[in-house]
């Protein structure tokens, strides 16, 4: 069961500067003006994606220079719908995660790229697996909490649609 409400616990966010967030933190926009980002990469080098907006599924390296402020929810987990494979073989949609090697990336935007290019998301640290056995999905979800606590926060699907 998954609780659907979206309330979240006082000690279950903070609100700071873009710098200090670390990677697996959500980081929400508290106006219009703000973005909404997925934090991924290292601790030595965090990296934002933008999950919403014109400029959605574009990534970037997080430098101590970002002054901008949000609602920062740390330790999410993302979990992927097993039933949205996609064929890498066709076009790969911006926002579809991928999990090869020892990490899940993200198909990103790229200013020097018109196709998506491989972020990582989680580098290095998930139980290895080979380029063959790579696999591409098209809907995820990030994630806060567990069992009758567990909360879905933020939803992705870039699943390409049926021609009619």
């Amino acid at each position: 069961m998954v609780r659907t409400d979206k309330m979240l616990k006082l000690s279950e966010f903070s609100v700071e500067t873009l710098a200090a967030v670390k990677p697996l933190s959500l980081v929400l926009a508290r106006s219009a003006d703000e973005g909404n980002f997925l934090v991924g990469g290292t601790e030595g080098q965090p990296i934002l994606f933008k999950l919403d907006g014109e400029h959605s599924f574009a990534s970037w390296p997080i430098n101590s220079d970002y002054d901008e402020v949000g609602l920062v929810i740390p330790a999410i987990e993302i979990e992927v719908d097993q039933t949205s494979i996609i064929d890498t073989n066709g076009s790969i949609p911006f926002g579809a995660i991928s999990r090869r090697g020892q990490s899940l990336s993200l198909y990103a935007r790229n200013n020097n790229s018109p196709r998506p290019v491989l972020v990582a998301v989680i580098n290095g640290t998930l139980p290895s697996v080979t380029a063959q056995q790579s696999v591409t999905f098209g809907r995820w979800q990030i994630v806060l909490g567990a069992g009758l606590d567990k909360r879905v926060l933020w939803t992705v699907d870039v699943t390409p649609k049926a021609e009619a």
